[in-house]
C-alpha cells in the first residue's frame, strides 16, 4: 500500500462510527498512527473509541500541533463532511483523503459501483423496490467493448439524472442532492460469479447453488479473463486506488481461480464474503488489507445446521478466531429468519463473536422474506444490538432493512430507553 506523506504531523480521524473500524486498520497499514478521533456528536466527546480519545474539532486543533485529518465516514457522508471542514478553515492539504466534489442531484451507487456477475455488468449494487429494473450491460465476450459500453451508459445516466432527463434510474429512492466526486471512478467493485459453495443456505438464491448453469454459461465463467478485465479498468483510469473489491456469490476459498484473483487484486482493499468452513492462509496473510464478512446466522449448532445445511458451526467459529488472531477484521453477520429468532441463538451469536475476537457484527434481514418481521422478532433484533454494544462489539443494521423496518427498530429503542 502507498504510504501517506505525513512527516511530523498528528493524525486525527474524523468520524467515530462503525466505518472507522476498517478505516483505522487501513491507514495504520500505511504507516499512520492516529492520535484521536474527531466527531460532532457531543455524546461521544471525552470517551475512548478504538483505543483513541474522541474530541470535538476545536479541542483537537488546540491540543495537537500540525493536525492532519483523515475522514473515516461512509461515502454518502464523507464528502459533505470534507466541505464542512473547509468551511471551518481547514486547508484542503490538511485533509488527507480530500477529493474535489460537485453538488447536484445524482446517485452515489451509480457513480462509484460496478458489479460483475455471470449474466452482465450491473451498474449499481443496491436492493431496489423495483428489483427487476436496474442499469446493466450484457457481456459480449469483448472486454474492451463491454467496458466502453459501461462508460457510455453510466455517463448518460449521470447526465440524465443531473439534468432532469427521465431514464431507468429516475424513480430510484437513492437519488438525492449531495456532493459527488468530480472524477468518476469505481470505488466499489463486486466480483459475483456464482461459483460453487459447500453450503445450502435456506435463503440462498444463487443459481449455481440451487440450479446448475448451462454448459455455455459455465464455459463463459471458466474462460472469463478477470485479470484482463481489471487491467482494462486500470488503463481507462476507472478503478480508484482506494477501491474496495468485494469477492462474493460463491465460496472464494474453494474457487480454483482463487490464486489468480488474489494476485490480480493484491494492491487493493478486499471485502471477502466467505462461509469460513475453510480457513485460507493467503487471505489471512493480507491482514488489515482485507475484511471478511461471514454470515453465521445462528448461535447454536442445531440452528446452524438447519439454516446452512451442514454441521460446521464449531469449525466456522474456530476459523473466524484464527482470522482475527492474524489481525484480519471480521464482520460476523446474522440474517434474522423464523428459524433463528430466539433467545438461545441471539445470546449464543454474541457470545461466540466475543470469544472469537470479532469487533463488528451486521444485523440483517432476509430480503426475500415472504412475511414481515413479527413484534417478537423485532425484540430479538434489538436485543442483539443491545448485547453487542454491552460486549464492546460494533453492531450495524444492514441496508436490507427497509425504511419502515428501521423506523420500527428506532421506535422500539425509544420505548425501551435504549
Amino acid at each position: 500500500m502507498k504510504r501517506l506523506n505525513t512527516p511530523n504531523a498528528n493524525i486525527g480521524l474524523y468520524g467515530a462510527g462503525t466505518q472507522a473500524v476498517v478505516e483505522k486498520l487501513t491507514i495504520e497499514a500505511k504507516g499512520i498512527k492516529p492520535v484521536c478521533f474527531i466527531d460532532k456528536d457531543i455524546m461521544k466527546h471525552g470517551t475512548i473509541y478504538l483505543g483513541l480519545p474522541v474530541l470535538d474539532l476545536n479541542t483537537a486543533l488546540k491540543k495537537y500541533k500540525n493536525l492532519k485529518i483523515y475522514v473515516t465516514l461512509a461515502e454518502d457522508l464523507k464528502y459533505t463532511v470534507m466541505e464542512y471542514l473547509i468551511s471551518c478553515k481547514i486547508k484542503k492539504a490538511d485533509i488527507l483523503n480530500y477529493k474535489e466534489t460537485e453538488y447536484y442531484e445524482g446517485c452515489r451507487n451509480l457513480e462509484t459501483c460496478l458489479n460483475l456477475n455471470e449474466d452482465h455488468l450491473r451498474i449499481c449494487c443496491v436492493k431496489r423496490d423495483d428489483e427487476d429494473v436496474f442499469p446493466f450491460i450484457n457481456w459480449t465476450g469483448d472486454i474492451e467493448n463491454d467496458i466502453s459500453s459501461y462508460i457510455d451508459t453510466r455517463n448518460i445516466l449521470i447526465s440524465g439524472i443531473k439534468n432532469g432527463v427521465p431514464n431507468i434510474c429516475s424513480k430510484c429512492r437513492y437519488i438525492k442532492k449531495s456532493n459527488y466526486l468530480k472524477e468518476k471512478k469505481i470505488l466499489n467493485l463486486g466480483y459475483g460469479f456464482n461459483n460453487p459453495c459447500q453450503l445450502s443456505c435456506i435463503y440462498c438464491t444463487a443459481q449455481n447453488a440451487k440450479r446448475h448453469f448451462t454448459i455455455e454459461k459455465n464455459r463463459f465463467m471458466q474462460d472469463f479473463n478477470f485479470s484482463l478485465f481489471i487491467k482494462k479498468l486500470e488503463e481507462h483510469g476507472l478503478l480508484a486506488s482506494e477501491a474496495i473489491i468485494t469477492l462474493g456469490a460463491g465460496e472464494i476459498t474453494i474457487d480454483r481461480k482463487k490464486n489468480m484473483i488474489l494476485d490480480t487484486l493484491k494492491k487493493y482493499r478486499l471485502s471477502v464474503l466467505t462461509n469460513c468452513v475453510v480457513f485460507d492462509n493467503r487471505i489471512a496473510e493480507l491482514r488489515s488489507q482485507v475484511e471478511i464478512i461471514v454470515s453465521v446466522d445462528s448461535g447454536t449448532c442445531e440452528t446452524y445446521k438447519r439454516v446452512k445445511g451442514i454441521n460446521a458451526f464449531d469449525i466456522v467459529w474456530k476459523n473466524i478466531k484464527k482470522y482475527t488472531t492474524y489481525g484480519v477484521n471480521v464482520d460476523a453477520k446474522f440474517i434474522f429468519l423464523p428459524e433463528n429468532s430466539n433467545e438461545d441463538d441471539v445470546i449464543g451469536f454474541i457470545q461466540e463473536s466475543l470469544n472469537a475476537g470479532v469487533k463488528k457484527i451486521t444485523i440483517s434481514t432476509d430480503v426475500w422474506k415472504k412475511e414481515q418481521h413479527s413484534y417478537a422478532q423485532f425484540n430479538y433484533i434489538i436485543k442483539m444490538w443491545y448485547l453487542a454494544v454491552q460486549a464492546g462489539i460494533n453492531p450495524t443494521f444492514c441496508e436490507t432493512f427497509n425504511s419502515n423496518e428501521i423506523n420500527k427498530i428506532n421506535q422500539l429503542k425509544v420505548e425501551m430507553n435504549l
